[in-house]
């Protein structure tokens, strides 16, 4: 992961992966992996979002054959160790035999029921008639597993002969006689042990002939289900197939940040779609605070991050084009654990990126760098910085309230804020309920970004917010007569 786990808790990522539901072990271990897709990887991205879009289009058109795959899912169990043991020419237990009975059981109904999704996709799953028949020898279709009598005539002979003795054994009054007999089925037991673990030797030999194909079919059964619950998760929040560009940035159209959004959700707020194309280079993005920037930045992030782990983004429309690395700076440091201060912290961190992009192609993310400085050293620091990302290939966006930070060469986006809003039906909506007051300049606010022209002024909306929200009017013209 490039960013930590912090951030990815942040940015919404671990929300989004609580949501994603795979049902076997060996899906659960594929997602937990985190695979990304790197520039290199591009044609193994399209294979794997190609797959997902199947899944989805058959979810929408024949929901319930996924229904009976997904219940066909719930009965497997992790036994890679044993066919990893098996393989090495290990001999396996009955329980091992069992579970492995039901795996092959599973991979049957699901290649039977894959059809009736009707998908275009193959299915990758491999049958093991062989194996089956084996585990089954009287073919009663049972779940069940025991050194059945069918494996062995000699087997056969031993118990059929065991029976016997006890029969005697019971009926036996000669203490001496029922001695006899008894030591005469001790050395039965041993002789069937022996046949049965010989019994167990040769069918854990045709798991080794087979080992292959089944660790096969749990790599396929991973994806399988990994990449059918990436579906359903599209299907639940609106992803949308994106289209993977050979180079430039980001394009999303009204996309969300699901954790942002059931944040939202559950008080009763919507959160507002964005629509955003981010170039390769340097952008900056200004506005008020409470405007929605470090949303807007989390919210395409994501998005992206998502992409290149084979997902669909979260919007109507996306094209995304693939980097080697991602970096997020937001308001919090582990680094500060460790006796750091904020600020060298975030030189560290900055430090580390200008050398990661020397080497690798990035998009880097910057929400409201240098706060914790002196404006002016902060200001220069950070011109420095995203003038390195002028014209390059690299996409580079901060967040900032520093002013005269854009320069020609790169892009300005600014929250729109309040600008529509009229402030004196907004003002008298708060006298008569200022309890609520943050919540309705929240709800009145423009989160969407739009670009503007270089030398366009930040808007002043912290100071009408601070206004609404009841701080001393004489102190309100005091601090206009400073800007």
């Amino acid at each position: 992961m490039d960013i930590s786990q912090k951030e990815w808790r942040d940015i919404g990522g671990e929300f989004v992966f609580e949501q994603l539901n795979t049902m076997t072990p060996y899906g659960s271990q594929r997602k937990a992996a985190k695979r990304f897709y790197r520039p290199q990887h591009r044609e193994e991205l399209l294979e794997e979002l190609r797959a997902v879009e199947a899944y989805l289009q058959a979810l929408k058109e024949h929901p319930s054959s996924i229904h009976y795959l997904q219940y066909e899912f719930c009965r497997v169990k992790d036994i890679r160790r044993s066919i990893e043991r098996a393989k090495k020419g290990g001999i396996l237990e009955d329980l091992e035999f069992f579970e492995l009975k039901i795996f092959i059981d599973v991979i049957e109904e699901l290649m039977a029921k894959y059809p009736l999704m009707h998908t275009t996709l193959a299915c990758e799953l491999r049958g093991l008639d062989e194996l089956r028949e084996r585990l089954d020898p009287e073919a009663t279709g049972r779940m069940t597993f025991y050194i059945y009598d069918a494996y062995s005539k000699r087997l056969t002979l031993l118990r059929k002969h065991q029976r016997e003795l006890e029969a005697r054994i019971s009926k036996e009054k000669d203490e001496q006689k029922k001695e006899e007999l008894l030591r005469e089925r001790s050395s039965l037991l041993i002789a069937q042990d022996k046949e049965e673990r010989e019994i167990r030797m040769e069918l854990s030999a045709i798991v080794q002939r087979h080992a292959d194909t089944i660790l096969g079919n749990m790599d396929a059964l991973a994806r399988l289900d990994h990449r059918i619950a990436k579906a359903v998760l599209a299907r639940e929040y609106g992803g949308c197939m994106p289209e993977i560009a050979e180079s430039g940035g980001i394009e999303l159209s009204e996309a969300i940040n699901p954790l942002l959004s059931s944040i939202l959700a559950k008080k009763g707020e919507d959160f507002q779609r964005i629509s955003i194309r981010v170039p390769t280079g340097t952008s900056i993005v200004t506005g008020a605070n409470m405007g929605g920037k470090s949303v807007s930045l989390k919210t395409i992030l994501l998005n992206a991050m998502l992409v290149h782990m084979g997902m669909f983004p979260f919007a109507r429309a996306a094209t995304v084009s693939l980097f080697d690395f991602f970096f997020y700076l937001g308001d919090d440091f582990e680094d500060i654990s460790a006796g750091l201060s904020s600020f060298g912290a975030e030189i560290i961190k900055l430090s580390d990126v200008l050398k990661k992009s020397q080497r690798q192609r990035g998009m880097i993310l910057l929400d409201e760098p240098l706060r914790g400085t002196n404006p002016r050293e902060g200001r220069a620091i950070l011109l420095g910085i995203v003038r390195r990302y002028i014209g390059t290939d690299h996409l580079l966006m901060v967040s900032t309230h520093f002013e005269s930070l854009v320069e020609e060469g790169m892009l300005h986006y600014q929250v729109r804020g309040l600008k529509d809003v009229d402030f004196d039906a907004l003002a008298s909506q708060i006298e008569v309920d200022r309890e609520a007051s943050l919540s309705r300049i929240r709800k009145s606010m423009n989160f969407c970004l739009e670009e503007v022209e270089a030398g366009e002024d930040v808007p002043r909306d912290a100071l009408r917010i601070s206004e609404l929200l009841g701080l001393d009017a004489t102190l309100i013209e005091e601090i206009k007569e400073l800007l």
